[in-house]
């Protein structure tokens, strides 16, 4: 064993060990140069100076961590919520199961895992500009008021299942190199995921939430929100490298995709729109498979010609078939300038308003046959370029569709 002389030979380590086994006040001082923590390490000698054991406690809280053993529910609330630690260099944090009034771990830098499951908040829970080397994981996790992890960092996976938020849950510029697992999350108001970046796969299957703004989201993987319910849905400038998978999700207000850009397919077979469906200038590589999708409002899908009808940077452009068979559209359709790299396929889709289709490029076949419209004096389709066969059957369809009256009464009871 090391004497005293010995381990003041070895700088601000043999202070550490010194301090560990005899803490004071006056040790104290001199570690802030080896613990950039420097507001806890303030907070300690502050509460310190009305509570002698304090420092004792803290000591062993370290200890405990730095032994991979858990803190204890009081423990963690005094050292995180009291003392305001932030700095879990190199150790992992697992505070599952407990209840907490509020959770402050604003900017804090955890070396391994945050494990939160089942763990219940009454108020917000603080993670902004939070720092996590390994996973953020907090399934079923309750919070109370607000989930605030706005530029957040998470090294591994960002893991959420069926977590309650009654407020907002906001993530404004995100990162996360995994996966972001959101599976059965419920929401109660804003879903805010500006400019996130997902390293992985982006999944919000069976997610519930009031208004999803997603404005400039990234994903690398797929995008998979399957059968998730949303009130009004903002990701404009979407840009999915993967499959986006948006099959049955029921969205109450409208859903606005401008910008969108899908690097394999585009999937929202059975989709319902309770207003408008907005996705000008949409790219997709592969297929646009949008088949029985059910649009309450209007359908736009147009680019704008900015200077020739075979200039496609302002066009919707799809590079594999265009499958929007048994599609249904309460009000207007509207997909001008639209390219399409093999065919187009429309059988049986449902125009309730006027259906124009103006300067349309498609390099296969074009198949709409049936295709029924409310009224065949608002049916405007000029300018078609087809390299390959032409079938097309226009047919008159009712003013008021008995599925409009369908659509209306599954959106407002919520999907069900």
């Amino acid at each position: 064993m090391q004497n005293s002389s010995e381990k003041s030979d070895l700088g601000w380590v043999g202070e550490l060990a010194q301090f560990i086994e005899n803490p004071s006040l006056k040790k104290l001082g001199s570690l802030r140069e080896c613990d950039p923590d420097y507001p806890f390490i303030g907070n300690i000698k502050e509460a310190s100076q009305g509570d002698p054991e304090l420092l004792r406690r803290v000591v062993s809280m370290r200890v405990k961590l730095n032994n991979g053993e858990k803190l204890s529910q009081q423990e963690a609330h005094e050292l995180i919520n009291q003392l305001g630690c932030q700095g879990f260099y190199n150790v992992p944090l697992d505070l599952s199961g407990y209840e907490f009034d509020e959770l402050k771990l604003k900017k804090a830098v955890i070396g391994g895992d945050l494990v939160c499951n089942q763990m219940h908040v009454k108020g917000d829970n603080h993670q902004e500009d939070a720092v996590i080397a390994g996973n953020n994981i907090q399934q079923g996790m309750k919070v109370g008021g607000n989930n605030l992890q706005d530029r957040m960092k998470v090294a591994g996976r960002n893991d959420q299942w069926g977590m309650q938020v009654k407020g907002d849950n906001r993530q404004e510029e995100l990162h996360v190199g995994g996966n972001n697992n959101q599976n059965c999350m419920n929401i109660q108001k804003n879903n805010f995921q500006y400019d996130a970046k997902i390293g992985g796969d982006n999944m919000q299957i069976r997610m519930r939430v009031a208004g999803n703004r997603q404005d400039h989201l990234e994903v690398q993987g797929q995008n998979c929100q399957r059968d998730a319910q949303v009130g009004e849905n903002h990701q404009p400038h979407l840009a999915v490298q993967g499959d986006n998978c948006q099959q049955r999700m029921v969205v109450s207000g409208e859903n606005h995709q401008e910008g969108l850009q899908v690097g394999r397919n585009n999937l929202q077979r059975g989709m319902k729109i309770g207003g408008h469906n907005q996705q000008g200038v949409m790219r997709v590589v592969g297929n646009n498979v949008q088949r029985n999708m059910e649009i309450h409002g209007d359908n736009f899908q147009e680019g704008w010609d900015f200077s020739s009808p075979y200039r496609y940077d302002n066009h919707v452009v799809i590079f594999g078939d265009n499958d929007q068979c048994g599609m249904k559209v309460s009000r207007y359709n509207r997909q001008d300038f639209l390219f399409v790299g093999k065919s187009n396929l429309q059988n049986g889709m449902e125009v309730g308003g006027e259906n124009q289709q103006r300067s349309v490029i498609i390099m296969k076949h074009n198949d709409q046959n049936p295709f029924f419209i409310s009224d065949l004096n608002a049916n405007r389709q000029l300018r078609w370029l087809i390299g390959g066969r032409n079938s097309r059957v226009v047919e008159k369809l009712p003013a008021r569709p008995s599925w409009h009256q369908d659509v209306e009464r599954e959106i407002l009871n919520g999907g069900r």
